[in-house]
């Protein structure tokens, strides 16, 4: 009979990390996008270290933000972005916050601005299914965006230099136009950030959506 492979006290730490990081994905209209990036670069500064990971990227006139960290992390990082108006960001709408269990996407918090080609128009959706079909398109584009970035990266400076493209040339397909992003918004239906996070404070629970879910995913593992 074989040993079990022995395993050091990083290994099991670095396991049970893994197991409890969420993911949250918000989307937000912004006033000023100078706002944004002089508020971000120092609320990362001074607040997220190694405790949050993502990516936010700042369109001309919205953002998409991928926050990953514990749960009381992301919820006490929303609650500072409530209750900071210097934060440059109007009407914000999210995903369910939800676990993943292959990790974190993003070995560090990363911020940049991008100017994507728009593929389509803004669309105001008054049928259901219409609009469920089109969330759950986005959330595999989005995704497909996170995984391209990720895929065949050996270490953090390649990582760096496929963002730092992101800024001098066309993105490519799976990144979400800033129309989308725009259609998304003025949608009525799925969360509001202030509501999930006060929702998370006050002890109450969120009623499920049904055009809102988190789709199901399928993740490669990444490393970091």
């Amino acid at each position: 009979m074989e040993e079990p492979p022995k395993r050091s006290v990083l290994d099991v730490i670095n396991t049970l990390e893994a197991n409890n990081i969420c993911r949250l994905i918000y989307f937000a209209g912004i006033e000023s996008r100078q706002q944004v990036l002089t508020f971000f670069n120092e609320y990362s500064t001074n607040s997220f270290f190694d405790r949050v990971t993502g990516l936010l990227l700042v369109y001309p006139t919205s953002v998409v933000h991928l926050v990953e960290a514990d749960e009381e992390t992301i919820y006490t990082t929303c609650l500072d972005f409530i209750i900071n108006r210097e934060n440059g960001l109007a009407v914000c709408r999210c995903l369910p916050v939800h676990t993943t269990t292959t990790g974190r996407l993003f070995p560090r918090w990363f911020m940049r601005e991008i100017n994507p080609t728009n593929d389509c128009a803004v669309t105001e959706f008054t049928d259901v299914t219409e609009m469920k079909i089109f969330y759950f398109r986005l959330v595999d584009r989005l995704y497909k965006f996170y995984f391209e970035l990720r895929s065949n990266t050996k270490n953090i400076e390649e990582l760096k230099d496929k963002l730092d493209a992101l800024s001098r040339e066309n993105p490519g397909a799976s990144i979400p136009s800033e129309n989308l992003i725009k259609s998304l918004l003025k949608s009525t239906r799925g969360f509001e950030l202030s509501d999930i996070t006060e929702n998370y404070w006050t002890g109450m629970r969120e009623k499920e959506d049904i055009i809102w879910p988190i789709p199901d995913i399928g993740e490669p593992s990444i490393s970091p």
